[in-house]
């Protein structure tokens, strides 16, 4: 869509309803906008210069982006404690979905294929917490609340004293609350946003949350933290983030998305048109930023992707890609001052070395979403053979009787 220079930047949240078959996705705009402008004068003025000061933000890199993540569950009864498996589960739609892996890109309509884009940016599971302590990137938060009322403007999700956790530096982590904050499936706020009481980060709701476990059918490919992420990186809804957009001068601030009126519903049959697009090949509702049922959702756009690629190289979450919360899993330090285990060339390609290995020790690389593709010994120096394996971040860990460290691979293609 065009930019409109007259339009409000909404910097809000995104709730969508429970996970019943045929439920439409809705948005509390007006409950998080009053807060804000009541705790905060000057709410929208704010958030307009704010987003003018993004758009000036470029990124020309192809480099793959990693975003460490942990995962908090917050629970009540046994159903709302989630597996690691089901967050494996999520990582690994994350990992297709944000690389355009997936294999439903195949549904992208022929005349949304030029437009449709991949963001190189993957996420690893956080290996070490904010003390400096192992961590499989989990954290499981007991509380006494049967559900967090976020449509009602109920912030205690985000607040230990509250019966909600409290979360880890946004600085080093992306913090994913999984909890039942029914009716509404997920939460995602802009870099800056100034609600009171929220912290950085996104909230899904359990039975939205991956492929697996609590995940209900239409909502249980994974999307909903496809779409809410998506708001994290500075992404808007297609149709300006306004709930109706009949003047059709509502805006997402990028330039090969359809203009149009509001969400999409269920699972609509393309060409889709309507007021502010009438003619085909009309909306891009298989958009991930729009609403249909998960597996009507398959893409972003080009001008999406620079959108979240600016967000991370220089822009506000600039600060995810120098963490070193994937880099080691045990804290194990000294061993990289004595005896440095070098990486090269990393991104690799076709074949990494791997230096100054210290004693035979065990050689385990693991995917993005922790799955062992290689395991063996080495003494010194190694080569590993990396063309079979698809493009990503991957994890090496060394090993032996007195030492372990984890070294973060990258693989281009």
């Amino acid at each position: 869509m065009k930019k409109i220079s007259l339009l409000i930047y909404v910097s809000f949240v995104c709730l969508i309803t429970h996970a019943q078959q045929s439920s439409p996705f809705v948005c509390a705009l007006d409950n998080f906008l009053a807060i804000a402008r009541e705790k905060t004068p000057g709410y929208d003025l704010q958030t307009l210069e704010r987003e003018k000061s993004h758009q000036t933000l470029r990124t020309n890199s192809t480099n793959i982006l990693t975003i460490p993540v942990v995962v908090h569950v917050v629970w009540n009864t046994t159903a709302d404690s989630i597996s690691a498996a089901q967050v494996a589960s999520q990582m690994a739609i994350l990992n297709t979905d944000f690389m355009r892996l997936n294999p439903d890109t195949a549904n992208t309509p022929s005349a949304f294929v030029p437009v449709s884009a991949n963001p190189k940016i993957q996420f690893c599971l956080a290996q070490i917490d904010p003390q400096g302590n192992p961590t499989n990137g989990i954290t499981y938060t007991k509380t006494i609340k049967t559900s967090f009322a976020l449509v009602s403007g109920d912030t205690s999700i985000w607040h230990t004293s509250k019966g909600g956790y409290n979360g880890w530096d946004p600085n080093n982590y992306l913090n994913i609350w999984v909890a039942d904050i029914s009716p509404a499936g997920g939460i995602g706020f802009w870099p800056g946003a100034v609600f009171p009481g929220h912290r950085e980060g996104v909230v899904i709701n359990n039975t939205f949350f991956g492929t697996m476990g609590s995940a209900v059918a239409p909502y249980n490919l994974g999307r909903t933290a496809t779409h809410e992420i998506g708001h994290f990186l500075n992404l808007h809804h297609l149709w300006g983030d306004a709930g109706s957009n009949s003047s059709c001068t509502g805006t997402d601030y990028c330039g090969d998305t359809p203009t149009q009126v509001t969400a999409s519903q269920n699972c609509p049959t393309f060409p889709k048109v309507d007021a502010c697009t009438n003619a085909a090949p009309g909306l891009a509702f298989m958009n991930f930023m729009d609403y249909p049922q998960d597996a009507c959702r398959n893409m972003f756009t080009n001008d999406q992707v620079t959108r979240m690629r600016a967000c991370l190289e220089g822009g506000p979450r600039s600060s995810l890609l120098s963490s070193t919360a994937c880099s080691v899993v045990s804290g194990v330090r000294a061993i990289s001052e004595i005896n440095p285990i070098s990486l090269f060339p990393n991104p690799a390609t076709n074949t990494v070395h791997v230096a100054n290995i210290p004693m035979k020790s065990k050689v385990k690389l693991f995917d993005a979403i922790g799955k062992l593709v290689l395991e063996t010994e080495a003494e010194n120096m190694m080569e590993i053979d990396v063309t079979a394996y698809s493009e990503g971040v991957y994890m090496l860990i060394i090993e032996n009787t007195s030492h372990r460290t984890v070294h973060k691979l990258m693989i281009a293609k």
